[in-house]
C-alpha cells in the first residue's frame, strides 16, 4: 500500500489483494494516485474485487479442438488420445466449459469403461487392461 514516483507525472501504486502483490501505473498527479489507491483498497476491503469474474463462454468441443492442436497431435500416442477425445466430445462436447463438473466427468468415465467391457472403474495409471 504505497505510491512511488516513477518519473514526472507517473506514479506506481502497490497494494496486496487476494494474497498477491498488485500494482498499477497512474499517469497524473500524486493526488490522483492517492484517490485511485483509496478506491482499490475500499473495493478490496468490501470484497467487491471478487465479484468481477470473466465468463468462460465456449463449448467443450472448442476446448478439445484447442487441446488437440496444441498438445495431443504432437504426442506419440496421438491415436489413443484422439479416441479418448472423441469419446469426450460425444458426451460432453455440446456443454459449455463452465457447465462441466466432476459428476459429468464421472458419468463419462463410467460410460466409457462400460463401452469397453470394464466392470469396475480403476484409478488412472493402475492398469491398461480391463480384465480382473
Amino acid at each position: 500500500m504505497s505510491i512511488h514516483k516513477v518519473e514526472d507525472g507517473v506514479f506506481k501504486i502497490r497494494w496486496r489483494e487476494g494474497g498477491r502483490n498488485r500494482s498499477l501505473s497512474v499517469h497524473g498527479s500524486h493526488e490522483l494516485a492517492r484517490k485511485i489507491l483509496r478506491k482499490r483498497l475500499s473495493a478490496r476491503d468490501e470484497n467487491r474485487h471478487l465479484d468481477i469474474k470473466r465468463e468462460v463462454n465456449f463449448r467443450m468441443s472448442a476446448l478439445i479442438d484447442r487441446y488437440w492442436e496444441q498438445y495431443a497431435s504432437k504426442k506419440k500416442s496421438q491415436d489413443r488420445e484422439k479416441a479418448v477425445l472423441e469419446g469426450i466430445r460425444g458426451q460432453l462436447g455440446d456443454l459449455f466449459v463452465r457447465e462441466v463438473d466432476g459428476a459429468s466427468i464421472q458419468r463419462w468415465y463410467k460410460a466409457s469403461r462400460k463401452r469397453w467391457g470394464c466392470q469396475r472403474a480403476r484409478p488412472f495409471g493402475t492398469s491398461t487392461s480391463c480384465t480382473t
